[in-house]
């Protein structure tokens, strides 16, 4: 074969490599490393006693209503891991981590998103939820410890259908026939609840606006 005939067809490849990569749709992974360069939001914004502490990786709610920390990312693969602390004086307390948050609210169309809700009474739930309402997917108890009953470990596992649930070392796994879409993630958390990231990965695939300033979050978020 002629030599410019190969290097024409080298040239060629190299060209539809090219178009192949560029073709790929990149993503930035993030684990609890790069957690200080994570954008996050708190609502309502101006809520005294909620705190946000980046450099810990811990979320305080010691005000009288409840607060929604939101990473605005759109990830297809989560996993992270947090200690929750249910403070002494409130007998009840509750936390959920919320997971594929669509984007929807800021056009005026229902939110949507996943939630694991975790009580200090050894209750834990797997909800979807639209506008306020949830729809319980699978609930059950988990075993406090007995040594410090008001902190609970939870790990959560997003694989597109496939979730994994974690409770104080109890396992359970979800798996819906649809796979769950990209979407943001976070934590919703009553008054009197602490929550400290221990671990966390995610594949972003991009910054998304959730216009939720001014939006009575227990109403949007909380229980029906």
């Amino acid at each position: 074969m002629p030599r410019a005939r190969i290097l024409a067809l080298l040239g060629g490849l190299l060209l539809a490599s090219a178009f192949l990569i560029s073709a790929i749709p990149l993503e930035k992974k993030y684990s609890l490393k790069g957690f200080s360069s994570l954008r996050w939001e708190l609502y309502p914004p101006d809520a005294k006693g909620a705190e946000l502490g980046e450099k810990e990786c811990t979320v305080t709610n010691d005000s009288s209503q409840t607060v929604l920390v939101i990473g605005p990312y759109e990830e297809e693969n989560l996993e992270l891991g947090v200690t929750i602390h249910f403070a002494p004086t409130h007998e009840r307390g509750c936390v959920g981590v919320i997971f594929n948050v669509q984007p929807d609210y800021a056009k005026g169309e229902r939110p949507t998103y996943m939630v694991c809700r975790v009580s200090s009474h050894g209750e834990v739930l797997f909800a979807a939820v639209h506008s306020g309402t949830q729809y319980p997917i699978s609930h059950g108890r988990f075993t406090l410890n007995r040594e410090h009953p008001r902190v609970v470990r939870v790990d959560l596992l997003k694989r597109r259908e496939r979730v994994e649930l974690t409770v104080n070392g109890q396992e359970r796994v979800l798996v819906d026939e649809t796979p769950l879409p990209p979407g943001g993630f976070g934590f919703l958390l009553a008054p009197g609840t602490e929550v400290k990231l221990t671990d966390l990965y995610f594949a972003k695939y991009g910054e998304v606006d959730y216009l939720f300033k001014g939006v009575d979050v227990e109403k949007l978020f909380g229980r029906k």
